[in-house]
């Protein structure tokens, strides 16, 4: 059996239950930008689609991206207060430290806002790593993992 040394999360839906706070804020953006319109029996279809599916959906072009990423994150972060972790993810945290498996977060949102969302549960993550570009996170984790000594089967 492998023992692993290594805990990688990504943030948004995995241990924060930002998902309200999105759909709160989408069609804002989509204004905002001049973005094509989501009808909202559309929505959920969005969730399984990749990020370039979506930017096409929305016809999103390469040139407005930075633009759009940097807002969000803006707002996200003065958002922080109003999005939670999920129930039991401190309680994970604390769970995989006292095994001795290290913890990480790779994520594109800014550190800032991962660590106020975070709150107390911040001390139990031994890397950030975030503001990642949309489709740069396989580079972070993989980064991650080398500075955190980590070899792949080590790694989750």
């Amino acid at each position: 059996m492998t023992r692993y040394r290594l805990a990688i999360f990504d943030f948004d839906g995995t241990l924060a239950d930002s998902l309200p706070w999105f759909r709160a804020s989408f069609h804002d953006m989509v204004a905002r930008f001049n973005l094509t319109h989501v009808p909202a029996e559309e929505m959920e279809g969005l969730r399984g689609l990749s990020a370039r599916e979506i930017m096409a959906r929305l016809n999103v072009s390469k040139w407005q991206l930075p633009a759009i990423v940097s807002d969000m994150r803006k707002r996200k972060l003065a958002a922080a207060s109003e999005i939670s972790l999920f129930a039991g993810t401190p309680a994970m945290l604390s769970d995989l430290q006292r095994l001795g498996i290290t913890t990480a977060i790779v994520s594109s949102d800014s550190e800032a806002s991962v660590r106020q969302v975070l709150g107390p549960a911040t001390a139990q993550i031994t890397r950030f790593d975030c503001g990642a570009a949309v489709f740069g996170k396989h580079r972070k984790f993989r980064r991650v993992a080398r500075k955190l000594g980590a070899k792949p089967a080590e790694t989750i």
